[in-house]
């Protein structure tokens, strides 16, 4: 890395005077597995959950079923700061700083789905109401040492690679070098309607998917630090069309359309370090392909490609000039591929099953950080693989 790089494009807005920014060089593969962190920094998570599901048939026509679920996850991390900044003339990863998070989060949902089954004509009908209801909370808390008396003096220029000193002095073991930099209580409740229609023609060998979804939500951000508490109303309309034909009994031809709508909660932090509220999230996608089923459906498989985009997700980048962590939302994310699986029944003891897919994603658009259009998302893997096998033992001690 070098530090103070002139910009040439931009200036000090307070005094007019010329920017300078790190500029990124190279990758230091020679470090790859150079620990960074250290011994006293760790992660502890948990999750406690439980569900609980009511089927019941109301008679020939109508079948209800209610479904609830709370869940309990949280996070508490002690970290020593991202170092990711090497200096190959004295072998230093920069300091960092140590950093104590808290993030618990909650929620509960409730979802009822009545569905009619019914015929007209030569038509099968199943046409399905769903109200749900959901919300989740979260408090997360989060505390900078940025004090120089948290690490030791060896460390002040950076930590060595060739002989690290990893010790700092760790939040619960004196918090007063700790200043709070985040601490809010956000929760958002979010109400839904879907109506679908699902009707099968041409003696089943057309299945038309037709459906209609309403959200209304409401967010609250309580940010303790700015005594501040903000809430976002909003509402959204969303689609889905799909239809699946059998061109041959063995092959079924499927396609299907729809638009998505995920409302945010929480914030982001603006390139001044201000906490603001984050926008929701949409997106449209489509996706086609073939099923089928040969040697009397004993081998199966998908074969289908896919289109989509997203608005509006949230990316954090670190701004070259302030070093400070910022989130964008104002851009849009896509991927389009193609994936593959199939599961066999070899014999009545061996099954063998698996897939591929291929996806490419990109980041289409991004303002405030116009050099990571083209570039992948982030923990998108271009390809994957798996495959499997499952013996049943029909006979023998181990049946």
């Amino acid at each position: 890395i070098q530090p103070g790089v002139l910009d040439p494009y931009r200036v000090q807005p307070a005094t007019g005077t010329p920017r300078t920014y790190n500029r990124y060089v190279g990758i230091a593969t020679e470090i790859i597995d150079f620990n960074s962190q250290g011994p006293h920094s760790y992660a502890n998570r948990y999750v406690r959950t439980i569900t609980a599901t009511l089927e019941h048939r109301l008679n020939e026509l109508f079948s209800l079923r209610s479904s609830a679920n709370a869940f309990e996850r949280g996070l508490v991390r002690q970290e020593a700061g991202g170092r990711d900044q090497f200096n190959p003339v004295t072998r230093t990863v920069q300091r960092g700083t140590a950093r104590y998070r808290l993030f618990p989060e909650g929620g509960k949902t409730w979802q009822n789905d009545l569905v009619a089954s019914f015929q007209t004509g030569g038509v099968r009908h199943k046409l399905l109401l769903t109200l749900d209801y959901q919300q989740q909370t979260q408090q997360p808390k989060q505390y900078d040492a940025a004090v120089n008396a948290a690490f030791p003096a060896a460390v002040a220029g950076g930590l060595s690679v060739d002989q690290p000193d990893y010790h700092f002095v760790a939040y619960r073991d004196n918090p007063a070098l700790f200043t709070a930099t985040q601490n809010e209580d956000d929760t958002i409740d979010i109400r839904g309607a879907f109506l679908s229609e699902r009707a099968s023609l041409l003696d089943g060998r057309l299945l038309v998917l037709a459906g209609l979804r309403h959200d209304s939500a409401t967010s609250i951000t309580r940010d303790r630090i700015s005594a501040t508490t903000t809430e976002i109303d909003s509402t959204a309309w969303t689609h889905q069309l799909g239809l699946n034909f059998r061109i041959l009994k063995p092959l079924t031809l499927y396609a299907n359309t729809s638009r998505s709508f995920v409302p945010q909660f929480g914030s982001g932090l603006d390139v001044n370090g201000a906490r603001f509220n984050l926008p929701n999230e949409t997106g449209r996608g489509w996706e086609a392909g073939l099923k089928g089923g040969l040697f009397a459906d004993r081998l199966t498989f998908t074969l289908g490609t896919f289109n989509l985009s997203l608005d509006n997700v949230p990316t954090t980048v670190t701004d070259s000039a302030t070093g400070r962590t910022v989130t964008l939302t104002t851009g849009r994310q896509a991927s389009r591929g193609a994936e593959f699986d199939f599961n066999w029944v070899a014999t009545n003891a061996l099954q063998l099953f698996g897939g591929y897919g291929h996806t490419r994603a990109r980041i289409v658009s991004l303002e405030g950080a116009r050099h990571l259009i083209g570039s992948p998302t982030r923990r998108t893997p271009g390809h994957t693989v798996g495959i499997g096998a499952k013996y049943d033992f029909k006979a023998g001690l181990l049946k």
